[in-house]
């Protein structure tokens, strides 16, 4: 008999019986509105059944992010909450967030065993998965490496906020015009040179002057050219408004805003056109951050006598205003850099925005997302200056402000010609009068259709800006 022929079977049927790790499926899990939950079932399949009870402790689970602060891969530890064998002998695993294809399972002894009492070891890539920018989305809630980026008002260790009511002159905000408009040509290419010949013209017309000569709010309203609010162009400049008319003046005045308008104030003269009024705090405020903001007002449709903003029409137009604020400063960083009190206050709403959420997680919307510690604002204070707790969503946090200010939720509100366009470009989504008003379901589309806080625009590029980390 050949010395290794033997009634024990030989090294090769040995090894041919060893239990192995053959494949794996990833599980959506869904929530009970059919949104989906932040973990997946990891569905781990043996090239024959394992047995008995599985260890958490001796497996371990990672992926690789993208680094938001320094770009590149990031690894990252997927925490595996349970373990079971099913009735298929499969190794069933619920993990904490949703994994990236490709994330590595590595089971060491222990973990589970065949039905031979032997352990399953071994290491497997799953097949499916998310891609590196959804899968970063899924690591969030996104909190300040930076806390000079936010202010001292809601973060220890922020930046003292800066009343800015000093104006530049006209030939300081065109040189500041110019240069930014130039990034969005040459290195952005959101716009062509063409377009912005013609912002430059009309930051220097003399009928614009006449209607916003405030030069800040001028080159805003310019520099929203490439953004999705750039149909409020022609909002301000033209007469493409629910008046039919050219606005009558859009400016800074303390003696013609109330005082109950914290930022500025939409009414509309006895001959029905529109005036916007700022509060002079805001004077020296970049138009970066201010073009956010003329867009927002530019939305409302306060020419009705019977209008009454709501908290839905807020929140979407708050949204609206941190998407443009993250398009602005993704081309020009260094503006939100300052520490002027509403730059502060934008990065903070966009802040929140990014951490927002809910009908296509891991991507970027409006509501409460499931994201990890399930508080959108991660070690700031509550949401002064008004009433409430840590804000769970951009949603929440607007929701508070206007019920803070006795503005209650209601019925939906009609939208302008202006806002229909700029939601359109939002979400590509062509809105009428009806399908575009001020409401719920108006929130749930933007949730689920929104693209321009897109995955990659978002995980490499605003965050970076912010100096957000996981």
């Amino acid at each position: 008999m050949h010395p290794f022929s033997s009634p024990i079977e030989s090294l090769e049927d040995r090894r041919l019986m060893t239990t192995v790790i053959k494949n794996t499926d990833v599980m959506i899990l869904a929530a009970g509105d059919g949104t989906k939950d932040n973990g997946n079932d990891i569905i781990v399949k043996f090239s024959a059944p394992a047995v008995g009870t599985a260890d958490v402790s001796k497996m371990r689970m990672f992926g690789y992010a993208y680094n938001t602060l320094s770009g590149g891969n990031d690894k990252k530890s997927i925490n595996i909450l349970s373990a079971s064998v099913n009735g298929s002998g499969q190794l069933v695993l619920r993990t904490d967030v949703q994994v990236r294809k490709g994330s590595t399972l590595t089971l060491s002894a222990g973990a589970v065993k065949d039905g031979a009492n032997a352990d399953i070891t071994g290491s497997i890539r799953t097949k499916k998965g998310l891609n590196r920018d959804r899968f970063t989305l899924a690591l969030r809630a996104f909190k300040p490496n930076d806390k000079s980026y936010f202010g001292s008002d809601k973060l220890v260790g922020g930046s003292s906020p800066v009343t800015a009511n000093t104006a530049e002159s006209e030939s300081v905000v065109l040189a500041q015009l110019t240069s930014f408009l130039n990034k969005k040509v040459t290195r952005e290419r959101t716009i062509t040179q063409a377009q912005m010949d013609a912002q430059i013209a009309n930051y220097n017309s003399s009928a614009n002057k006449a209607i916003v000569p405030a030069h800040n709010l001028r080159a805003a309203i310019c520099s929203l050219v490439g953004t999705i609010g750039a149909p409020a162009i022609d909002f301000y400049f033209g007469t493409a408004n629910s008046t039919g008319k050219t606005p009558i003046l859009v400016t800074f005045d303390g003696a013609q805003i109330s005082s109950g308008a914290t930022v500025a104030e939409g009414t509309y003269t006895g001959s029905g056109r529109f005036k916007l009024i700022f509060n002079p705090n805001y004077a020296g405020e970049s138009f970066v951050t201010l073009s956010g903001r003329v867009a927002h007002e530019a939305m409302h449709d306060d020419s009705a006598s019977n209008h009454v903003d709501s908290q839905d029409e807020e929140v979407i137009l708050n949204f609206v205003e941190s998407v443009i604020y993250a398009q602005q400063i993704v081309t020009d960083f260094t503006y939100a850099q300052s520490h002027n009190a509403y730059t502060l206050q934008s990065n903070y709403r966009l802040l929140l925005a990014l951490n927002s959420g809910d009908r296509q997680f891991p991507r970027v919307g409006i509501k409460d997302a499931p994201i990890k510690g399930g508080v959108a604002n991660p070690g700031f204070a509550f949401n002064t200056p008004y009433v409430g707790t840590n804000a769970t969503s951009l949603d929440d946090d607007v929701r508070a402000e206007f019920a803070a200010r006795n503005i209650i939720d209601k019925p939906p509100t009609d939208s302008t010609e202006t806002s229909r366009l700029i939601l359109k470009n939002l979400t590509g989504t062509t809105y009428t009068a009806t399908t575009g008003q001020f409401g719920d379901a108006l929130i749930d589309d933007i949730d689920i259709g929104q693209d321009t806080l897109g995955d990659q625009f978002v995980a490499q590029r605003v965050s970076r800006v912010l100096q957000l980390k996981l």
